[in-house]
């Protein structure tokens, strides 16, 4: 009877035993479920800095209700400077917490994880010391657990590729005063591996995005006018000196319009048309009557206008940019260049008139109509015309050397 009684109990405690299997089995199922859903909803890619943020907002969110943890931080390894560097949104940590929260990966807490790449519990951050007990006092730790933040390329078979670590995810805290399992850390590595995904995805966007950032306030910021005209002969990008030289206002709305009402000047719209049409670089001249300066008088511009094909990366014609540069200045000088050979001209003729007209009459006497001292009168004028003569000669040939870059020779001599 004896053994019957024990048999009867042992089979109750298994019993016991197993339905509170079964009970952490369906919750365990119900935490794959939410990690699972949780990589489901952040499979979209953040597309603002603002949506990135209510991503990773969720997620970890997520993260602590699923391993029941009071605190969630992430940090990310920054390349330049060679340290891990704690990431907001943050679970349970102020942005005053994580704010200096920097650890370098050779020797700190975060660094055992992210240098090993393995996962790390901590049972009792009271028992620990060195970098471990900094850490935990800076972020209020009483237990952890800790998985890197693995970005994984792999080829069209599924086979692994590529494997880098970006960071550390951590979760502090257990709640009711429980410990971190493996089961925990089975279900963290999901979550971290959908984090590590949402991070990469973002860092390619926003690069891409930056870049287009620093492109545009490029071609915003050119003196110079720039059109960009789809193959549809929509206007895709029209910069303020382009709005300033077609009369377009600041905040008028020119992307998607047809170029054609958007640029009113006949040459350029032609320049357009024909590098649509036949795929050819073109250039021409426009004269545009615009206020000089801020509430300033109309003036005059002269305006060279460029157009060229744009291809893709198959050399596929795409469209066309159009660029208007400011030669004003250098058609007046031209002008002004001109008038002075006009000028220098003139002044070369007179004393070459004066020369001739003098050396002529003294040649033609040849019966000695004059006398010694209107010879030598005749003589001192040719001297002074030809010094003067000189004189201008010297002044052209400075001005080529200054054309050329040069600065003008100095004489040096002694004087009192």
């Amino acid at each position: 009877m004896e053994n019957l009684e024990a048999l009867r109990q042992r089979y109750e405690e298994l019993k016991r035993r197993l339905q509170e299997m079964e009970r952490e089995k369906r919750e365990l199922e119900r935490k794959l479920s939410e990690a699972s859903a949780v990589a489901e909803e952040t499979t979209i890619p953040a597309t603002s800095p603002s949506e990135l943020e209510r991503i990773l907002s969720r997620l970890v969110k997520k993260v602590g209700m699923i391993i029941q943890a009071e605190k969630c931080l992430f940090m990310l390894y920054d390349p330049d400077e060679r340290v891990l560097v704690a990431q907001k949104p943050a679970l349970g940590l102020s942005d005053e917490q994580i704010k200096d929260l920097r650890e370098p990966p050779e020797n700190g807490f975060s660094g055992q994880v992210f240098a090993s790449g393995q996962p790390l519990i901590v049972k009792d951050f009271s028992s620990a010391d060195g970098a471990a007990k900094v850490f935990a006092a800076k972020v209020g730790a009483k237990n952890s657990l800790s998985v890197p933040l693995v970005i994984e390329k792999r080829d069209e078979n599924f086979r692994l590729i590529e494997k880098q670590v970006i960071g550390v995810l951590h979760v502090f805290n257990k709640r009711f005063g429980g410990e971190f399992t493996e089961e925990d850390v089975r279900l963290l590595q999901i979550l971290a591996r959908q984090l590590a995904s949402v991070i990469s995805s973002a860092r390619a966007f926003f690069k891409l995005a930056e870049e287009k950032r620093q492109l545009e306030a490029t071609i915003e910021s050119m003196v110079a006018g720039v059109v960009m005209v789809n193959k549809d002969g929509k206007v895709s990008l029209m910069n303020a000196a382009a709005r300033r030289i077609f009369g377009v206002g600041e905040k008028e709305k020119v992307s998607g319009k047809f170029y054609r009402e958007v640029i009113l000047n006949e040459k350029v719209q032609n320049l357009i048309s024909n590098t649509l049409t036949n795929d050819e670089e073109g250039r021409d001249e426009i004269s545009v009557e615009l206020p000089e300066g801020e509430g300033g008088k109309p003036r005059r511009f002269i305006f060279q206008v460029q157009s060229a094909p744009v291809r893709d990366e198959e050399g596929k014609v795409v469209g066309v940019v159009a660029i208007m540069t400011d030669i004003t200045q250098i058609r007046m000088l031209e002008q002004m260049k001109t008038a002075f050979v006009s000028a220098v001209s003139h002044e070369l003729r007179t004393p070459l008139t004066s020369i001739k007209g003098f050396v002529s009459t003294l040649l033609s006497d040849t019966e000695g109509y004059f006398d010694l001292e209107t010879r030598r009168e005749f003589l001192q004028i040719i001297d002074q015309e030809t010094d003067r003569l000189k004189r201008l000669i010297d002044d052209l040939l400075n001005l080529s050397r200054i054309e050329s870059g040069r600065a003008l020779e100095i004489r040096w001599k002694k004087f009192n």
